[in-house]
């Protein structure tokens, strides 16, 4: 009970008295206890609904941040088969489905329809396209619709190869026009885009869905990309992914959003029309019953460029604690309260004093009562958002997509001068060939005269001459051991892209922790390598830890990317010009310790308690979604029994430990 609703009787002695000896006190002491009954109960309503809109204010920030944070990670993928094809001269059918079926789709990502590749056709090379693809396994394969266009943009990859995607392959999505804006957006741009509501190609006339598509353009390799005239002209496909939107949005929000308590429905664009609406998960909810809704909100997305609008009403069953709840308990209280000071004081007229002290014994109740539900309340509240914690694990392989063009640049630069070189070396070798031919000339003949002799000898000066034989034989063997150095680069990143993207099992495994750190720094190396120098400390004995390679393996690439660009920050605010990282590993008794420690400018101080939360993060939007230090937690933690933690000094830099249990394997078993 609030200092404003409390009425003590007590406080004036002179009306106290006049009350015992006053025939009107039943009726007076009735009306007095229930205005007091009705102030609770309109205090405890507006507490109620005040808590309420709390609470719906919060799931309509969870829905609208999950919404947004999946279309990333979708977009993240579809950089990732961006990236495949950057680092390749062609992508084989094979190459993309193992490629995709790496991702494990269904488990990490639920709700993506598939990752597909639409080739670009001209209407010259038709013919020659559908014939490949019917030797390709698709003996009736060809472009649909049929039709002569000026080009043509048939589907020829879409992963995972199941019945319902098969029934894309071939569609031209060019020819729809909805379709046609997205995917020019994305040429034209260079970036993600994504479609208005469309029907997927894909729907038979069971369970039809609305459906989106996002596409993503991929251009020829090596080619400029810096004006709108050359992204059109070096275009050659686009990386698509369809969506079908509510397999899409189960997927995003599972069963945490109950769906009798709330409305949601997505509308492509801010017109809230039906052509518009892209989902709604109450179809049965009557325009009446939204037009009464006691709590609504608006939040407009941008997801690939394109705006949606989330529109979330609560529903009855939402909003049942406020007609249900303790406010109408505190009434029935009350009331009954009221009733029986009115019959106490009419029968105890002559003890007035006792019937004050029992109305405010009275009162206290209540206001323990209140206090107790409002305790039970923000425990209930406290355990909903603990529960947040198991939907971490699904966005664990997003940043490797971040990592795709930076591996495909640092092999495309071993192979470009390994291409020079040998170019080099082609055209010395005809020129060392045509100081040979002279000499076999000589050697033919038998006789040589002095004039002949004299003009072999002039012709072989002149042609060293030409050719410079001093500096090929320098140049040559130099050539040479850069080509062999530049292979051998291309095969160190090979390898640890292999160690680093093996799958792991449900089982523990013995795990190199060197080793393994080592592969996560090759594989990063386009993160840190033009704003920090990174230094390693690596114990050379280190004992094999049990645990699961992969999932280690994604906590040291979080660690290695988050240290990179809290450097790469510090360097943009002119604070340093070359910054470090070091890792360094050793056993201290029964554990081995990790250690991986930058020249950043540390956690802020108000970040520091909630750093391990999911979903906080302290970089700008669109650049984090929150997740890579929770997911570190819950695997180092929960998974390998082990311990995380950090020392930074803001302004100096961070250090972040993690400590794994050991067993009895060691590395020399």
């Amino acid at each position: 009970m609030t200092q404003t609703t409390k009425i003590s009787i007590s406080q004036n002695s002179k009306i106290a008295t006049w009350f015992r000896h006053s025939r009107f006190l039943p009726w007076l002491l009735l009306i007095v206890s229930l205005l007091l009954t009705y102030q609770l109960w309109e205090s405890e309503q507006q507490s109620s609904t005040q808590k309420l809109q709390i609470f719906f204010d919060g799931q309509v920030r969870e829905i609208t941040d999950r919404i947004s944070q999946r279309m990333i990670a979708y977009e993240q993928i579809m950089h990732g088969a961006q990236g495949l094809y950057n680092a390749s001269i062609s992508v084989e059918r094979t190459e993309f489905r193992k490629y995709i079926a790496a991702q494990r789709l269904e488990n990490n990502y639920p709700g993506i329809q598939g990752i597909g590749f639409n080739a670009l056709v001209t209407p010259f090379a038709r013919k020659q396209h559908i014939a490949f693809m019917q030797k390709e396994g698709f003996p009736g394969y060809t472009i649909r619709p049929e039709g002569r266009r000026d080009v043509y943009t048939a589907i020829i990859f879409l992963e995972p190869s199941n019945a319902m995607n098969q029934r894309a392959i071939g569609f031209d999505t060019y020819s729809d026009p909805v379709r046609r804006v997205a995917m020019d957006l994305a040429r034209d741009e260079n970036m993600a885009a994504i479609t208005g509501k469309i029907k997927l190609v894909q729907e038979t006339d069971k369970n039809i869905q609305a459906g989106v598509l996002m596409f993503l353009p991929v251009y020829k390799n090596g080619y400029p990309l810096g004006t709108l005239a050359e992204r059109r002209k070096n275009i050659v496909g686009w990386i698509s992914a369809p969506f079908r939107m509510n397999d899409l949005l189960s997927g995003i929000l599972g069963n945490d959003i109950i769906p009798a308590a709330i409305n949601i429905e997505i509308f492509d664009s801010t017109d809230m029309s039906d052509q518009n609406m892209l989902y709604s998960n109450n179809a049965s909810v009557t325009d009446n019953t939204q037009k009464v809704s006691r709590f609504k909100a608006l939040k407009q997305i941008n997801v690939a460029g394109r705006p949606w609008l989330v529109a979330i009403r609560s529903l009855p069953a939402f909003e049942e604690p406020i007609s249900s709840g303790k406010g109408y308990t505190i009434a029935y209280f009350g009331i009954g309260i009221s009733l029986l000071l009115a019959v106490l004081s009419y029968t105890l007229l002559s003890t007035g004093n006792r019937a004050l002290a029992i109305a405010h014994t009275m009162t206290k109740e209540l206001t323990v009562l209140n206090e107790t539900l409002e305790d039970r309340i923000a425990k209930e509240v406290r355990k909903n958002r603990e529960k947040d914690i198991s939907m971490l694990h699904q966005d664990k392989l997003a940043s490797i997509g971040q990592l795709a063009a930076g591996i495909a640049h640092e092999i495309n630069t071993p192979i470009q001068f390994v291409g020079d070189n040998i170019h080099f070396m082609q055209n010395s070798f005809h020129d060392i060939i045509s100081l040979i031919n002279i000499l076999n000339d000589a050697k033919n003949d038998d006789l040589l005269s002095p004039a002949v002799a004299k003009d072999i000898l002039s012709r072989i000066l002149d042609v060293e001459e030409q050719i410079d034989l001093d500096f090929l034989s320098k140049e040559i063997p130099q050539a040479i051991r850069q080509s062999i150095d530049g292979l051998q680069r291309v095969s160190i990143i090979v390898q640890a892209m292999r160690e680093f993207s093996h799958p792991g099992g449900e089982n523990k495994t013995d795990m190199d922790i060197n080793k393994a750190i080592e592969s996560t720094i090759t594989l990063t190396r386009s993160e840190w390598k033009y704003s920090a120098e990174l230094t390693t400390n690596l114990a050379p004995d280190l004992p094999m830890v049990k645990g699961y390679p992969a999932d280690f393996n994604q906590v040291i690439l979080n660690l290695i990317i988050n240290a990179a660009q809290a450097l790469q920050e510090k360097a943009g605010e002119g604070r340093s010009d070359r910054e470090s990282i070091e890792i360094s590993t050793r056993q201290d008794g029964n554990e081995v310790e990790i250690c991986i420690r930058d020249t950043g400018s540390g956690i802020p101080a108000e970040a520091q308690s909630k750093i391990f939360d999911p979903f906080f993060t302290t970089k700008e939007v669109g650049k984090g979604t929150g997740q890579g230090l929770a997911i570190a937690y819950n695997i180092i933690v929960q998974k390998h029994g082990g311990k995380i933690f950090f020392e930074t000094k803001p302004g100096e830099g961070t250090a972040f430990y993690i400590r794994l249990p050991l067993e009895t394997t060691k590395l020399s078993d």
